[in-house]
């Protein structure tokens, strides 16, 4: 993994702690996602120190490079999380960040990063969509739990895979799943397109 994907993962960890601590117990699944995202690119910063916008509009992004006039087709998406160069104004990474419930809506970020990283301004750059997910403890066969949440997540996988037609390097970057202790079960995956 590399510095961003580390960071990512464990900006996505940290955010689940700390929403569990803010409200009192409830996982960041009770949130809007872009509580996640906003925790996210913070933590990249603080991690990379490189420019993180947050769902930029279209408008954004043509002013951080200086273009003019209408904005080349191949930047319109919006992304949750998008990172800078460092040194060029071009785009690093893109992130988008999807709660693992519902497998066609996470296959449409696959898609979209995808798509966007055969384009010009994505050359170069890589994508990620992080997803997450949790569910409710089994009191009476606690030893499903993780393997619930691993299953939910091998087929959520295989299906990215599936989607993913590249000569990059693709694939799921890491994968955490807790299932230990009393709380009830979550995991978060990050997956290269």
């Amino acid at each position: 993994m590399n510095a961003i994907e580390t960071a990512i993962i464990e900006a996505a960890k940290a955010a689940q702690e700390f929403h569990t601590e803010m409200t009192y117990g409830q996982y960041v699944s009770y949130s809007h996602e872009s509580f996640l995202q906003n925790y996210i690119a913070m933590q990249l910063f603080e991690t990379t120190e490189h420019c993180v916008y947050v769902d930029p509009s279209k408008r954004k992004i043509r002013d951080w490079v200086g273009k003019r006039g209408p904005l080349p087709a191949d930047v319109r998406n919006r992304f949750d999380v998008v990172v800078w160069h460092k040194t060029k104004d071009t785009v690093k990474a893109v992130i988008e960040v999807k709660q693992a419930w519902v497998t066609r809506i996470v296959l449409e970020d696959v898609h979209k990063v995808s798509k966007f990283l055969k384009t010009g301004s994505g050359t170069g750059a890589f994508g990620y969509v992080l997803y997450y997910t949790d569910k409710r403890k089994n009191e009476r066969l606690p030893e499903k739990d993780d393997k619930t949440i691993r299953g939910r997540f091998q087929r959520l996988h295989n299906r990215m895979q599936d989607c993913v037609r590249s000569t990059r390097k693709v694939g799921l970057i890491a994968e955490y799943v807790d299932a230990e202790g009393v709380h009830d079960p979550w995991g978060i995956g990050l997956f290269r397109c």
